[in-house]
């Protein structure tokens, strides 16, 4: 178990999606009652346990994105896609990978208690992200950040943009991230 805390905004979000898309019912009754009164209860500026978030998008995710054959990457492209909207918009006008890359602690450290991040280029069109100091970070949280990476990188104009993630060493948490 991991024991870190997890921004309240995502579940939030999450919330919201399953009310306007009608399948919020679904939603909780995916729960036990303990989930149920945390989703119920938690505010955007809240933290939460991150084994919480993690039930929450498996339950959520399939319920949101059926048609998608990776459920957990498009809530977390969906989640991006919100932040780079709202918390981080000034970020999307830097449109380079080194801004991103710059910032990738400050990221971190805007939804996730524990662990720090740091990113690496690799070659000219593959990075790596890394988390370390976080043991048992649920590896389904680590899918859903791969839906983040994705959609984060494609906002500096980058195409055809893969991510792999490397559950190897529990120390270390590495995503790759490569494009065209």
């Amino acid at each position: 178990m991991s024991m870190g805390a997890y921004k309240g905004m995502p579940l939030v979000l999450v919330r919201q999606w399953a009310a306007q898309a009608r399948v919020e019912g679904k939603l909780y009754e995916g729960l036990s009652p303990e989930d149920q009164r945390q989703l119920r209860i938690v505010m955007a500026t809240s933290w939460v346990p991150v084994e919480l978030a993690t039930r929450v998008f498996l339950v959520a995710a399939p319920l949101l994105f059926a048609a998608d054959p990776a459920p957990l990457r498009r809530l977390g492209r969906e989640l991006a896609a919100d932040n780079f909207r709202g918390v981080f918009r000034y970020v999307a006008q830097l449109s380079s990978v080194e801004g991103l890359l710059n910032r990738t602690a400050l990221f971190w450290r805007a939804y996730h208690d524990q662990g720090q991040a740091q990113a690496h280029r690799v070659h000219e069109r593959l990075v790596r992200f890394e988390v370390t100091g976080y043991p048992g970070l649920p590896e389904r949280m680590r899918e859903t950040i791969c839906g983040w990476l994705a959609h984060a990188i494609e906002l500096t104009g980058a195409t055809q943009v893969s991510v792999t993630k490397s559950d190897e060493n529990e120390q270390i948490y590495r995503w790759a991230v490569s494009w065209r």
